[in-house]
């Protein structure tokens, strides 16, 4: 019994200080965006996508004066010239679809390399000035349901300690 009482008045002494945790968020998303690195990258991605997106214009606008060409041709045609040509289209057609599909992927491979290294050196700074504020725990913004207004935002400072340690 007073082993029950003195297990019960340690849980209710200790159970405050466990919950005076500091914790500290961070929106690591924002924070990629808006570093130097992470405005070149974008742009990078940006430009990348406009040099595929023009090359597919390119292509889907030749693809579709070809078919255009085709129908007004038809009537003149052989049934065999006319089976030929739709065939070629129709291979010209999987050839611009896999086109996109590849560029896309480009892309994809793209952003998952360029932004996998400026998080990782974001985690790391985090990780640092958590420390520096003595911080129990950092935890990034994307997860946290609610946030209340003991918690520190460090979004601004991981900003700012990246752009001056990665120029």
């Amino acid at each position: 019994m007073v082993r029950f009482l003195f297990l019960t008045l340690t849980l209710c002494l200790t159970a405050p200080a466990a919950l005076a945790q500091s914790i500290g968020v961070i929106d690591f998303m924002a924070a990629a965006e808006q570093t130097a690195e992470g405005k070149r990258a974008n742009e990078k991605l940006e430009a990348t996508y406009a040099t595929r997106q023009t090359e597919l214009n390119q292509m889907k606008s030749e693809f579709e004066k070809e078919v255009v060409e085709l129908q007004n041709a038809s009537v003149m045609m052989s049934p065999e010239l006319l089976a030929e040509r739709q065939q070629a289209l129709g291979m010209k057609q999987a050839e611009l679809q896999q086109r996109a599909m590849m560029a896309e992927q480009e892309l994809q491979q793209m952003q998952m390399e360029l932004t996998a290294d400026i998080g990782e050196k974001m985690r790391v700074l985090a990780e640092q000035i958590g420390r520096e504020r003595g911080l129990d725990i950092v935890l990034d913004k994307a997860v946290a349901v609610y946030i209340g207004p003991s918690v520190k935002d460090l979004t601004a400072d991981l900003i700012a300690k990246y752009n001056a340690t990665h120029k």
